[in-house]
């Protein structure tokens, strides 16, 4: 018996399995929408590389308390929201275990995106280098 498949992301998978006998044809459940997640990268919201005074950084989700916190060079991505919800973040930044910015802004999370996140407007320093 060969199996055939036919779809794509957006439609249902058709799946034809052949014998000499004929071809039956299933149809697959159509796939999840894409998740809609809000992302922070330290770059947009501190303006400044990695390599420099900064060297990790939090992000807390203030509408469910979620924290998540990385190194220089990560990213941090919110998954599992509400698309159309406006959510509030605190970013704050370090550098070692000093802390040296800290800012917050509102982020509305669009439908099935990965919106990148921008507090730097209002992102305060803290330290003198």
């Amino acid at each position: 018996m060969s199996r055939f498949s036919f779809g794509t992301h957006a439609l249902p998978l058709l799946l034809f399995a052949c014998s000499s006998s004929g071809c039956v044809v299933e149809q697959s459940p159509p796939p999840p929408p894409p998740d809609t997640e809000i992302g922070f990268d330290p770059a947009t919201n501190f303006g400044q590389a990695c390599g420099g005074q900064l060297t990790n950084w939090q992000v807390t989700d203030r509408n469910d308390s979620q924290v998540e916190t990385a190194t220089c060079g990560e990213q941090i991505v919110f998954g599992g929201l509400e698309p159309g919800v406006e959510y509030t973040f605190d970013i704050l930044g370090y550098s070692g275990n000093q802390l040296c910015w800290q800012g917050a802004c509102v982020v509305q999370a669009a439908q099935g995106f990965l919106t990148l996140g921008d507090c730097h407007a209002s992102i305060q320093p803290l330290c003198t280098h």
